[in-house]
């Protein structure tokens, strides 16, 4: 079922298809962190274990359903199966880190567009 302009929508995960996401900022290849996209703003995503990704922040808020593994975000700590953590647009956190024997599986939900915007590029990210 189309989500573009669906009142209501639904997604097997099991029926979705793994992609690959690509960032010359994130690991790539073998490592590469997969996703199921399942809606303009949604996506289902796997780190693999010990994938990490630099400090960043997003355009929009997010919302982290973790639901099976850890993910540590920086100084923040670890976020674990079964947790839920919320972003606020603009804020800068990182690296962020897979569980180093299991890796992670996340739900991210984001306010708007799923962008990223990195902070080694201008020192700090968002705008």
């Amino acid at each position: 079922m189309t989500t573009d302009h669906a009142p209501v929508w639904a997604k097997v995960l099991e029926d979705e298809p793994w992609v690959p996401f690509e960032d010359p900022h994130l690991p790539g290849g073998e490592h590469a962190a997969q996703v199921k996209v399942l809606a303009p703003h949604v996506f289902y995503a796997y780190f693999p274990p010990g994938y990490s990704a630099p400090e960043h922040s997003h355009p929009f808020g997010t919302t982290y359903h973790v639901v099976a593994g850890a993910l540590r975000f920086g100084a923040e700590g670890w976020v674990r199966a079964g947790s839920v953590r919320g972003v606020r647009a603009g804020h800068v956190y990182g690296p962020e880190e897979a569980d180093p024997e299991h890796g992670c599986e996340f739900l991210l939900v984001a306010e708007g567009p799923i962008a990223i915007d990195w902070a080694d590029e201008s020192g700090a990210a968002g705008s």
